[in-house]
């Protein structure tokens, strides 16, 4: 178990305070936005590169059985979309990432966006095309095929509580969703959010 982030507390006034959560779900959030990460199943038991998430299960190949089309599942492991449009010259699209969780503890959802990976231009190709305002809402709105088979999967399971966390282009990902859940995503479910390194949702 990796233990080297400096978080004891999550108290107020600290840099990672947060209401609604202890400070092993903030540490949590953060092994899982590095999590997202990762390309194959191998990689999630390394613990010294994502901490001890040995209770946290990818599950987003449950998913299939919600109408998830399987060719956005990749190593049955994690979500992929285009971001929109193709490969013209120096012009390419991104690839929007993401794996679901589940805490084999407490049943508890998470839900992990990847941030910036591969190589790419600001704001021309890949996932760095999406830096800009227009780009990350495109980014976003290529992960709907993934909220739609997720929500019907939270409400066939009895969710009640989605953790939502990214890391960079991720983090601005969490804050679309968050926005999303805040004008009442699906009623009677909890939705908490860690964004790490946020270039902020434009």
């Amino acid at each position: 178990m990796r233990t080297g982030l400096p978080i004891n507390n999550n108290s107020f006034g600290t840099k990672l305070y947060h209401p609604n959560l202890s400070s092993q779900e903030v540490l949590d959030a953060m092994y899982l936005a590095a999590a997202a990460y990762s390309e194959n199943l191998v990689e999630l038991t390394v613990p010294t590169v994502f901490g001890n998430i040995e209770q946290w299960k990818p599950i987003t190949d449950r998913l299939l059985t919600f109408g998830l089309d399987s060719t956005l599942l990749k190593s049955n492991l994690y979500y992929q979309a285009s971001t929109g449009g193709t490969t013209v010259g120096a012009f390419s699209p991104g690839t929007a990432e993401a794996i679901v969780f589940e805490n084999t503890v407490n049943g508890e959802i998470a839900l992990a966006f990847r941030g910036t990976a591969g190589e790419g231009s600001i704001l021309i190709s890949g996932d760095q095309g999406d830096w800009g305002p227009f780009g990350q809402r495109d980014h976003y709105n290529s992960f709907s095929d993934l909220f739609s088979a997720l929500d019907a999967y939270i409400i066939d399971a009895g969710v009640s509580e989605v953790l939502v966390t990214g890391h960079s282009l991720g983090g601005a990902m969490v804050e679309f969703y968050m926005e999303d859940s805040d004008n009442g995503k699906l009623p009677g479910v909890s939705y908490n959010a860690v964004a790490v390194a946020s270039p902020q949702a434009r």
